[in-house]
């Protein structure tokens, strides 16, 4: 058994111990990144992954372009980086997703929004601007959480919102949009994200079912006909 085998059982006997116990505090309080990868991040690659074809030509992400070159590669022409921060140092587009006035119509033939939509005060203005500066023919892909925890004061921003596969489709109504929405998550990998456990606290067989009806991320697909 290797190395690494040894401290993922070492991380499934705590997290189990943990259930066993009924605790109200969480096993980790930064969603499972002191423990390993965490569990939501799973789906979110997923769902690059599956939609990895649409990630060409001029692109842009938010907060770092590691998405882009990992699901992108030599199909992206351009990678930019839109952060509301101005210490982000990576970032070449310094800007509000609501409020993109900087950025010409139709620039880029691809976006990639992750886990961004829940701390727009009008994420709907986000989705607005997405399309103005997508090319016909251009693809926002993005996730969003149905569940977890309250980013804390102090991080990432104000976290306002959590969505569930109906509202996600709903956001992108009356604008043109050809949209897929795709729910993954369980019950099981649903506790497991409340309780702050990562991808190596949870056994393989969480991750071979997504029941619609206990949805932990969604991931959409939007491309401007």
């Amino acid at each position: 058994m290797s190395l690494r085998q040894r401290i993922s059982r070492i991380f499934q006997f705590r997290s189990r111990l943990y259930l066993a116990t009924m605790r109200t505090h969480p096993l980790s309080t930064v969603y499972g990144f002191d423990r390993g990868q965490p569990a939501d991040r799973r789906y979110i690659e997923q769902f690059l992954a599956q939609n990895r074809e649409y990630i060409r030509g001029r692109c842009i992400e938010i907060r770092d372009d590691s998405y882009l070159r990992r699901f992108g590669g030599d199909r992206v022409t351009r990678f930019d980086v839109l952060d509301i921060d101005v210490d982000n140092h990576r970032a070449n587009v310094v800007g509000d997703l609501q409020d993109l006035n900087m950025v010409p119509d139709a620039s880029y033939d691809c976006a990639v929004v992750t886990e961004t939509l829940s701390f727009l005060r009008d994420p709907r203005r986000g989705v607005c601007e997405l399309h103005r500066i997508l090319a016909a023919g251009g693809t926002a892909l993005l996730t969003v959480a149905c569940l977890g925890r309250e980013e804390p004061a102090g991080g990432d921003g104000i976290d306002y919102w959590r969505f569930l596969p109906a509202g996600a489709s709903a956001l992108f109504a009356d604008l043109s949009w050809e949209v897929s929405v795709t729910p993954y998550g369980n019950a099981l990998v649903g506790i497991g994200i409340w309780c702050g456990m990562a991808v190596e606290d949870l056994p393989q067989r969480a991750w071979r079912l997504n029941d619609p009806y206990w949805p932990c991320l969604v991931g959409i697909r939007a491309t401007k006909p």
